[in-house]
């Protein structure tokens, strides 16, 4: 087994990293909350109107776009933090 280096431990870039994998985590969590909620308004209104609002798939989209960016980070599929530190 090789030896664990103390400066890899005590890298602050990886302990950056865990921070923010933290609070995307929690905010995973609640976007999962906020889009159920959406799917079950957006159900509503096209039950009612056969239509569907297109503020809501706005909106929906957004948190869909953001969840995707938070998961890729989490997983290492990136190291691009997702929204508000997103670029572009």
């Amino acid at each position: 087994m090789t030896e664990i280096k103390k400066d890899e431990l005590l890298d602050l870039k990886k302990w950056q990293r865990f921070f923010f994998m933290l609070i995307y985590g929690a905010a995973i969590n609640f976007v999962v909350g906020i889009l159920l909620f959406l799917i079950a308004i957006q159900f509503l209104f096209y039950l009612f109107t056969s239509n569907t609002n297109e503020q809501l798939k706005s909106v929906h989209d957004w948190l869909q776009d953001f969840f995707n960016d938070a998961l890729d980070f989490l997983s290492f599929n990136t190291n691009s933090k997702p929204w508000p530190f997103k670029g572009g």
